[in-house]
């Protein structure tokens, strides 16, 4: 099945990271990078394969998705709810590469990042434009590029897609490379007001469930992003009957 993005004529887009994935299966493969989407594996993948020394190798790869044929475009997709609470744990509860998204979250909201409940955080998505807010929090579809995706890929199908088509790339992306901290659990308290230094040292496991009372607000700031994720899936469901 396939995908292209359709976009209004006011809808927020910034779609300028495209690389082709090296592979030892002979195919030529784009790929866009999405933040909180596997892109850590992505950017190991690629560091690993590249010839320049440093951090940021994977722009070796980076490539203008109109200038050649591919095999496969692909890009990772995730429930928006989802990749929200785990943006929120990565950056301000587990503080894993956060000086961007602390910088930007002082400026746009005058708090204090460390202090952060996760109703700051959704608070913070509305509160300026997304072409002013972090880029971890930009949705999905602002990311791709204007062509005929053949590969849109489900989160939790990543390892499975590679094996099956990319084989020589498969261990890469057997598991998380920067996880956050949040549990697999179900839980039923509600921690949407609990501080993130606090939330850091939590007793009991917290899980996504935790923060479900304001999965509608999140649903409804990535309504765009919903609407493209169901015409996904009906495509999907089409293709297997």
């Amino acid at each position: 099945m396939s995908y292209r993005p359709i976009y209004e004529e006011d809808e927020f887009y910034c779609n300028q990271l495209h690389f082709s994935i090296p592979n030892d299966d002979g195919k030529k493969v784009f790929y866009t990078y999405i933040r909180k989407n596997a892109c850590s594996a992505f950017k190991l993948l690629m560091r690993q394969r590249s010839n320049a020394s440093g951090p940021r190798g994977e722009f070796e790869f980076r490539v203008d998705p109109n200038t050649d044929s591919w095999d496969h475009s692909l890009f990772i997709y995730r429930d928006p709810f989802d990749r929200t609470v785990s943006t929120y744990f990565n950056k301000f509860v587990d503080r894993k590469g956060n000086e961007d998204i602390f910088s930007n979250f002082s400026i746009i909201t005058s708090r204090d990042p460390v202090t952060a409940s996760f109703r700051d955080f959704v608070n913070y998505l509305t509160s300026a434009s997304f072409s002013k807010l972090d880029p971890h929090v930009w949705p999905q579809k602002s990311h791709l590029a204007d062509i005929t995706y053949t590969d849109p890929v489900p989160m939790g199908t990543v390892h499975s897609w590679f094996a099956r088509t990319l084989p020589s790339l498969a261990s890469t992306f057997e598991r998380p490379i920067n996880p956050s901290s949040i549990s697999t659990a179900h839980t039923l308290d509600n921690l949407c007001d609990i501080p993130a230094n606090q939330l850091a040292g939590w007793q009991s496991p917290v899980g996504r469930s935790s923060f479900r009372v304001l999965k509608h607000l999140i649903m409804d700031i990535y309504s765009v992003y919903v609407e493209m994720v169901a015409r996904i899936e009906r495509a999907r469901a089409a293709a297997i009957r």
